[in-house]
């Protein structure tokens, strides 16, 4: 059985093969790979990924797994770009 990371560099390299085809396990597992080979944030990666291959910014956001919304999301809050949600008790 392959591991993660074998398994994600032939994912990649068939994707390579044929751009067109981006669902949001590729194009997850692209953002992952760009993170780690820049060391880069991943609000950067994305932003990086859809300059490259033209992609509108919006339609990252839909194939963006929920593990990198939250990594983005805690990057996003500790660069304070988010708002504070305000507690408020129940009446």
């Amino acid at each position: 059985m392959l591991n993660s990371s074998v398994r994600s560099n032939i994912s990649l390299k068939r994707w390579k093969m044929a751009p067109n085809i981006m669902n949001k396990s590729t194009f997850s597992l692209l953002i992952e790979q760009i993170v780690i080979e820049k060391e880069c944030e991943y609000i950067e990666a994305i932003v990086d990924c859809c300059t490259e291959h033209e992609i509108e910014i919006e339609s990252a956001a839909k194939m963006i797994n929920e593990v990198i919304k939250l990594k983005i999301e805690a990057e996003a809050s500790e660069l304070n770009l988010m708002k504070e949600k305000k507690a408020r008790l129940p009446i």
